[in-house]
């Protein structure tokens, strides 16, 4: 059985990892972070900081209404 490692970042649940061979998987928790849906990080703290990353920028981005 792999083991499956939350991924959250300021307390808001973005996915999980599942190791692999060469790093670790992550999957998705929310639509919010779908572009890392499936993309391998070398270390389960890599994907926090993807994930950490891509908040921030849609943050920044300002959404049309």
């Amino acid at each position: 059985m792999s083991a499956i490692l939350p991924i959250e970042v300021d307390g808001e649940a973005t996915g999980f990892v599942t190791p692999e061979i060469h790093g670790f998987r992550f999957h998705a928790a929310s639509g919010r972070y779908h572009l890392l849906d499936g993309s391998r990080f070398p270390s389960p703290e890599t994907a926090r900081t993807a994930a950490r990353r891509l908040r921030a920028a849609q943050n920044d981005c300002p959404r049309s209404s």
